[in-house]
């Protein structure tokens, strides 16, 4: 039996559950404005979703012991706090729990890190903390670990590698202080991670991710020149760490990158000219760093705004460099020197700048 009361009026739950059957197998109350305590769902039902209410309070004590059959069970976007009670271990079935957006705080149960039958355990932005407890099996189902937005402490248990299925690892904006999890290389299906506002060090990474989000840690060094090796790289955010030496020209050769955020760190040097080949790149960051010279102008270079830049003093565009070097020289740059500046650029020159050189190059011929 089903009964779906999806995006209905609002009300109190329990006054809907009344008239349920105990053989009811589906239960879709999400998208409502249904409020008070989270009612216990039917004792055989296998797919609960209660989802974007205004369900406020705890979660029941005894809800596990009312999901023994349950596969699917979200109470995301509520008002849900308190701790995950302990009979939640009871729903061995279990395969999608998604707790995510509610102020629910405590230890994650390590019952749902042990479970064996989870393909997707979101838990993000609520306020659990502590460690993470508990060792993933061997024969973890693992596809999706959503914490992202707590309060966890500790290290990343290197027993995730055990969850070869995982394309999704999401540990952002926690407390985790802990090495970059190398051990992550031999997790073939690993696509997105994202360990954003951590404290790690970087030593080693995936080359078959499609999304990697290492901002606002407390990474130092350089990039490694390896980065250029993840050609299956969408989006790389690198902002808002300690980075510093060159930008390495081998992010040139991600030729599928479609964002690329560099901003907030110590680089030096200037843009790869190898960027230009970036053709896909639509979003790009580099703004407050130490980089200098001439801003390339080909290709998607000219469509990127001021503040891709801005908070680089040494970077200029075509037009600054040309006035840069008359300055330098005291005003008194001769036709010759003019004319080698702007024959030492392989780019792309506006009417104004051709129109210049076809002036100085006449000069020079009289």
């Amino acid at each position: 039996m089903l009964l779906n009361l999806s995006q209905f009026a609002g009300g109190s739950a329990t006054t809907f559950l009344q008239f349920c059957s105990l053989s009811l197998s589906t239960l879709d109350l999400h998208s409502n404005l249904l409020h008070g305590r989270i009612p216990t769902p039917p004792q055989f039902s296998n797919y609960v979703d209660y989802s974007n209410n205004n369900f406020f309070s705890s979660i029941p004590d005894d809800i596990g012991t009312y999901m023994s059959f349950t596969v699917f069970f979200s109470v995301s976007k509520n008002k849900i706090s308190g701790i995950m009670p302990a009979s939640i271990c009871s729903a061995t079935y279990l395969q999608v729990l998604d707790f995510s957006n509610n102020a629910l705080s405590g230890g994650i149960p390590s019952c749902l890190i042990e479970n064996e039958a989870l393909a997707v355990l979101n838990l993000r932005r609520n306020m659990f903390s502590d460690t993470l407890s508990g060792n993933f099996p061997g024969n973890c189902n693992l596809q999706t670990l959503d914490l992202n937005g707590n309060l966890l402490e500790g290290t990343i248990p290197e027993s995730v590698a055990n969850c070869k299925e995982l394309e999704v690892l999401n540990l952002g904006n926690n407390h985790i202080d802990d090495n970059f999890p190398c051990w992550l290389k031999n997790m073939r299906s690993l696509r997105v991670l994202v360990l954003k506002g951590q404290e790690m060090e970087l030593v080693k990474v995936l080359t078959l991710f499609t999304s990697i989000d290492f901002s606002f840690n407390n990474f130092e060094g350089q990039i490694p020149e390896e980065m250029g090796n993840f050609t299956s790289l969408y989006v790389l955010n690198l902002s808002g760490n300690g980075f510093t030496g060159q930008i390495p020209s081998s992010i040139g050769q991600l030729r599928q990158l479609e964002s690329l955020d560099l901003s907030r760190n110590h680089l030096r040097g200037k843009i790869p000219r190898e960027f230009v080949s970036l053709t896909f790149l639509s979003v790009l960051d580099l703004s407050f760093n130490q980089l200098v010279g001439a801003i390339p102008s080909d290709n998607q270079f000219q469509t990127f705004s001021e503040a891709t830049f801005q908070g680089n003093k040494g970077l200029v565009g075509n037009r600054d460099l040309a006035s840069s070097v008359v300055q330098e020289m005291g005003g008194k740059a001769t036709t010759n020197m003019l004319i080698e500046f702007f024959q030492g650029f392989s780019i792309t020159k506006t009417k104004e700048e051709r129109v210049m050189e076809e002036e100085l190059t006449g000069r020079r011929r009289m």
